[in-house]
């Protein structure tokens, strides 16, 4: 059995230290915020300028702490044994969550939701000092106070998003991939006809009892062809098509067939109806007649007999047929 490729170091002295930074900040910040609040009615600029200073000031020891505390991981670069799986796309949201999870201490990530917490606190704090135009007068010195609590949830949240988003070597071996930057083109796929099935085609490495998950990638499977042909998407950082591939594997006397998108053409669900076409147009070539897959050519209104490298008009220049093997 291989040796684990990560040992940790205890985290517990760093949260202290991190929660004893953020509750001397709090209380350093409500002194101040006192003294200021005496020209809160005739500058209220000072109090702005003041409190987004405190905020700010207070996210350079905690961008410090917690990058020291991801790096308390020892990597050793380890020997991945892979295998490749297709799952659906709510499951590989939930292995997604699952896996973000079980190594929070190590893959690096931007978790927006948390980002957009952040902001809500931060606009928070520095408007608590609106509340002079509501509180009564007797009440006026809490105002600090509600921004001294604002404060500590604003650290604690900014504390845990940036502890996710710090970038460790060991994060290299474990990558990341928000399942929302998919849902665009498995919806795309979805609405493709002559599709049967849609998920994510994952390549899932083990190594010492830890796993990673490598090059998620959205994948289609064809009616009446599944076991034999797949469609798969090459999406940009930001979950735009770039381009489709239709992958045909047949018995190794026959090679493999692959048909592709320009990646010059807008991948549409159009466009992969195309591609459909196409690819059961080579599969019948290669294999001979079928009478599902000609019943599934002519409700894509293609003719069985048509050539392989022909489509209608709108994407006979966008597609191209390639071999390999032989």
């Amino acid at each position: 059995m291989s040796e684990p490729p990560l040992t940790y170091k205890s985290l517990t002295i760093f949260y202290v230290i991190l929660i004893t930074a953020i509750f001397l900040w709090v209380v350093f910040s409500i002194g101040w915020t006192q003294y200021v609040l005496l020209t809160l009615y005739s500058d209220p600029m000072e109090w702005i300028l003041t409190t987004t200073g405190l905020l700010v000031s207070m996210m350079f020891p905690i961008l410090f702490i917690t990058w020291v505390m991801k790096h308390q991981a020892t990597f050793t670069n380890p020997e991945w044994v892979y295998r490749n799986r297709e799952i659906d796309y709510r499951e590989f949201k939930s292995v997604m969550r699952e896996y973000a999870k079980e190594y929070s201490h190590i893959i690096a990530y931007i978790d927006y939701k948390l980002v957009f917490l952040a902001t809500v606190l931060f606009l928070a704090a520095v408007s608590s000092g609106a509340l002079v135009t509501v509180m009564p007068f007797q009440l006026l010195l809490l105002i600090p106070h509600v921004f001294g609590v604002l404060q500590v949830l604003f650290g604690v949240t900014f504390s845990v998003l940036t502890y996710r988003a710090v970038s460790t070597d060991a994060s290299q071996q474990f990558p990341y991939s928000t399942p929302r930057k998919f849902r665009t083109a498995v919806r795309v796929f979805w609405n493709t006809p002559g599709i049967s099935w849609v998920g994510i085609r994952i390549s899932i490495g083990e190594a010492g009892g830890y796993y990673t998950i490598r090059a998620p990638t959205v994948v289609a499977r064809i009616d009446g062809v599944e076991s034999a042909a797949r469609i798969e998407a090459e999406i940009d950082r930001l979950g735009r098509f770039i381009k489709a591939i239709s992958i045909m594997n047949f018995e190794p006397a026959e090679g493999r067939w692959t048909v592709e998108t320009d990646t010059t053409c807008d991948v549409t669900s159009e466009t992969l109806r195309g591609l459909v076409k196409r690819t059961l147009q080579a599969y019948v070539a290669a294999k001979g007649p079928d009478a599902l897959l000609e019943e599934i050519l002519q409700e894509l209104g293609v003719s069985v007999t048509s050539p392989p490298d022909e489509d209608s008009n709108e994407h006979a220049r966008s597609d191209t047929l390639v071999t390999e093997g032989g």
